[in-house]
């Protein structure tokens, strides 16, 4: 056990045990023990380095006036295991505290893995906590949920699923350095922000991604990803979606737009070959749906069976057949070809 910038470390693993308000991080630590930061009241400011490759439990614990912190990844390894999926290891409270264990200065969340409430785990972390900077920006399902005082996140690689879920607080997120091509489900879902710009990159979308975005006023779709299901339902205050002309984007979801009840118009660009039942269903203030390639349309109930013709070349009929539920067009599947 030896001295170091302010720090105790065990040499012979290279862990922190203890640091405090004057403490400098060790260049040579590579984990970080339970409470190690436990007397750390005043500290507003804290940096992980990458080369750190494990955080215990409750590591930042009473850590009760930090502002922003910087961290190698999302919980307390950046080994992903299947089988810890559901230990909460992945959730960005993990390293601040467990829920029975509560400190002055910190404010209660519950996370989950977002596959079910049998796995629940609940938290505090400081409530004065609002920005958190990633260096590896992979965030696991559930990574952030709840976490409504947060109003910045950097860094970010990688969402699945419920990762920002009910991020309240949060009002933009940057995905310039985003490196997968997908977004999974619920991935937004309930979040503060109020616009998005979709990356090119990105070439799947999953279901109710954006959904409940209640503070959502503007999208930019720049790939030829696919609208999935529920894709921005509840999305009150959206009213602009900018998708570009030469997209081949083919499919709009059930219900992609559902109680959007801020659009005012919608573009269907010329590749869209499916277009699902009661996906405008609660659009109270659309007046105009235009399709770019008009021909070849038909609405039918079963999306394997032709149906009738359908004339889409008046935009404000499409939104009376998209959202009035006594048109005969209303709720069905409408297919081009």
């Amino acid at each position: 056990i030896k001295s170091e910038q302010n720090c105790v470390i065990d040499k012979s693993n290279n862990t922190l045990l203890l640091a405090c308000n004057s403490s400098t991080f060790p260049s040579s630590v590579t984990s970080i023990s339970a409470y190690a930061f436990g007397i750390c009241n005043v500290m507003t400011k804290l940096s992980i380095p990458s080369t750190v490759t494990s955080i215990s439990q409750n590591a930042f614990y009473g850590m009760s006036n930090l502002t922003e912190i910087t961290l190698p990844f999302v919980g307390g390894t950046a080994e992903y295991s299947t089988d810890k999926i559901y230990s909460g290891i992945y959730l960005f409270g993990y390293v601040f505290g467990s829920g029975v264990e509560k400190f002055e200065g910190g404010v209660l969340i519950t996370q989950k893995t977002g596959y079910g409430d049998t796995y629940s785990h609940t938290f505090y972390i400081p409530a004065k906590l609002t920005k958190v900077t990633l260096l590896n920006g992979i965030v696991h399902a559930g990574g952030f949920l709840n976490c409504t005082n947060l109003t910045e996140i950097n860094g970010i690689t990688y969402l699945d699923n419920y990762a920002l879920g009910n991020c309240t607080g949060l009002k933009s997120v940057n995905l310039s350095n985003y490196t997968s091509n997908a977004i999974a489900e619920c991935a937004f879902m309930g979040t503060g922000i109020t616009s998005i710009n979709i990356p090119s990159s990105i070439t799947n979308i999953g279901s109710s991604a954006f959904e409940d975005c209640k503070d959502l006023r503007t999208v930019t779709i720049n790939s030829n990803a696919n609208i999935p299901d529920t894709c921005f339902k509840g999305c009150v205050s959206l009213t602009n979606v900018t998708i570009p002309t030469n997209s081949t984007m083919n499919y709009i979801g059930w219900g992609a737009f559902k109680d959007c009840s801020s659009l005012k118009s919608f573009i269907v660009t010329a590749k869209v070959t499916t277009l699902c039942g009661n996906a405008f269903e609660g659009c109270s203030a659309l007046t105009s749906v235009t399709f770019k390639d008009t021909n070849g349309w038909h609405v039918t109930r079963d999306k394997n069976q032709y149906g009738s013709d359908l004339v889409v070349t008046n935009a404000q009929t499409n939104v009376t057949n998209l959202t009035d539920t006594n048109s005969s067009a209303y709720g069905k599947w409408w297919l081009k070809g």
